[in-house]
């Protein structure tokens, strides 16, 4: 039994052992010490990876405690007070781990308390920083530290001027884009993800080459913002989101506009069906298409102001057809009521039945006119809903003025019914 035990405690140290270097205790440590001080060498890199030089005065360092524990516990024969020989502060451990060590360590273990300064020294490689610059931080790092009788506010307006006076300006905004990654990449990604599903992606484009130019605006600009957020300067801050607006991309300001359009836009309609209709829109166009719904928010704007009656959608249209022309928007309302003409059209089938109009060797013909008319009503009441103007009052009425003959034809026969009803009852 002993020996299986101990075979199973071997095989835990063991792998702890494998991948030394990758937070895992080293060989060296593992053979050297007993295995609950193993243990509390893993407690403390699995925070942070230590090198095996400060694992071995880990090591060291806690059989200081055990023995201390043990040397208290034979005085006094108390074993309520042990906890405090096993309890290892962060402080406790600055002098047994390197200066990054521990700046590492300290983060982790308590982040809030900790200087922002100790962020920027995780990013040295990345920075290209010098020993100097590094060991510069670390000690303002302690400072800032040292003054909890200052408000929040201002040691982080102290943090942000000695971080600017030790990188320099450009290289501290260098820092912000590091630490802005993930969330830049994120943005950038759901952008792509939004414009290829909205149709909104230009002609000579894809989202592999999209990617970096829309990543590298961004992370520029979002570590302008950042810096100045945290300097907690109001007016900086509203001078660099301005300035973010005014130099957004082209793709993204139209992704902007069109999540802003209501679900009955025609201008939401056309980019939809722009290349299932075949309505030609060239990039320019459609850029035009979408600022235009800017203007038509300023104009709506207007019109309520001078308490006119209008609607929304007609006036919508009205701006865009100098811009689409009223042919593409007709080939968008064919394509809209198209379904509608045809279920019309096959509801007259059975009156049309009644009174002998159609049969097996006219059906598909009459089917094709009936369609053919019923979607040229579609459209025209379309019009009328769109705006109520004489003119497509006029076409409306046009429209129903000439039927197809067959109607025409079932008009006088149901007059003649009725007639002939009329007759019967006197």
């Amino acid at each position: 039994m002993k020996v299986y035990i101990y075979r199973l405690v071997l095989a835990g140290l063991m792998s702890l052992w494998s991948n030394a270097g990758m937070g895992q205790v080293s060989k060296s440590a593992i053979t050297h010490f007993p295995v609950h001080i193993v243990q509390r060498i893993h407690e403390v890199i699995s925070i942070t990876p230590v090198s095996e030089v400060t694992q071995m005065k880990l090591g060291t360092h806690f059989m200081q405690q055990d023995s201390l524990a043990a040397l208290a516990l034979h005085q006094t024969g108390l074993s309520d007070t042990l906890g405090i020989y096993f309890r290892t502060s962060v402080e406790e451990l600055r002098s047994i781990l390197s200066s990054l060590e521990f700046n590492a360590y300290k983060l982790k273990m308590i982040p809030r308390s900790s200087s922002r300064l100790r962020k920027i020294v995780l990013q040295k490689e990345a920075l290209h920083l010098t020993p100097k610059q590094v060991d510069h931080l670390l000690k303002e790092s302690d400072c800032m530290e040292r003054m909890k009788k200052q408000k929040k506010e201002d040691i982080r307006a102290i943090e942000q001027r000695k971080a600017d006076s030790i990188l320099t300006h450009a290289k501290y905004l260098t820092y912000y884009e590091q630490e802005n990654q993930e969330k830049t990449s994120k943005t950038v990604k759901k952008w792509l993800t939004d414009l290829k599903r909205n149709y909104l992606m230009r002609a000579d484009m894809d989202s592999a080459k999209l990617y970096q130019p829309l990543f590298r605006f961004e992370s520029e600009q979002q570590a302008i913002i950042s810096y100045w957020k945290d300097y907690g300067d109001k007016e900086k801050i509203k001078e660099a989101q301005a300035h973010y607006e005014a130099l957004k991309p082209r793709d993204v300001q139209r992704m902007e506009i069109y999540k802003q359009l209501p679900s009955w836009s025609m201008i939401r309609e056309v980019i939809l069906k722009r290349d299932t209709l075949s309505l030609n829109l060239d990039e320019n166009t459609l850029d035009t298409l979408l600022a235009t719904y800017n203007t038509y928010l300023k104009v709506r704007q207007q019109k309520k102001a001078k308490k006119e009656k209008f609607s929304d959608r007609g006036l919508e249209c009205k701006l865009i057809v100098p811009i689409l022309t009223m042919e593409r928007i007709d080939k968008l309302l064919v394509a809209k009521r198209r379904i509608q003409a045809e279920k019309n059209a096959l509801k007259r089938i059975p009156v049309l039945e009644k009174y002998e109009l159609v049969n097996n060797s006219n059906r598909k013909d009459i089917m094709k006119e009936l369609t053919d008319y019923e979607l040229k009503l579609e459209v025209a009441q379309e019009w009328v809903n769109i705006e109520r103007s004489q003119e497509n009052l006029f076409k409306l009425c046009d429209v129903k003025d000439h039927k197809p003959v067959v109607l025409q034809e079932l008009d006088r026969k149901e007059k003649g019914g009725k007639k002939e009803n009329r007759e019967n009852i006197f």
